[in-house]
């Protein structure tokens, strides 16, 4: 939905900002998915709703990775750190997952440190 206090010793002179999201069942991508790039803020809004329909007894091996992505050049993306939800995850990544699960199609929304 957005970020915050993102690093700025990673962002250079061009701030285009985009988040990068991949399901995965074990170690394989199911699906992959993109928001819109927001140019020249800091703190990004995206608001946007990602749908991915899993079969549900897929769900207890699946996990969904986050990264935040900078264009600083013309086809080349930067990572600028990464999140990761599912069982498999511990903390916010597990408990936000576990909110998921306990609420499908409804929207879930928590705040997420990056690492690299």
């Amino acid at each position: 939905m957005k970020a915050r206090g993102l690093q700025l010793d990673k962002l250079n002179d061009s701030i285009d900002l985009s988040v990068k999201l991949t399901l995965k069942h074990q170690d394989t991508k199911l699906k992959k998915k993109q928001t819109r790039r927001i140019k020249h803020k800091m703190n990004p809004v995206w608001n946007e709703m990602m749908m991915l329909e899993v079969p549900r007894e897929l769900l207890s091996k699946s996990s969904l990775d986050l990264e935040v992505l900078n264009q600083a050049n013309p086809g080349e993306l930067e990572p600028l750190g990464r999140c990761h939800l599912g069982l498999d995850s511990s903390n916010v990544g597990l408990q936000h997952w576990q909110q998921m699960l306990d609420n499908p199609r409804k929207q879930t929304a928590m705040w997420h440190a990056l690492y690299d």
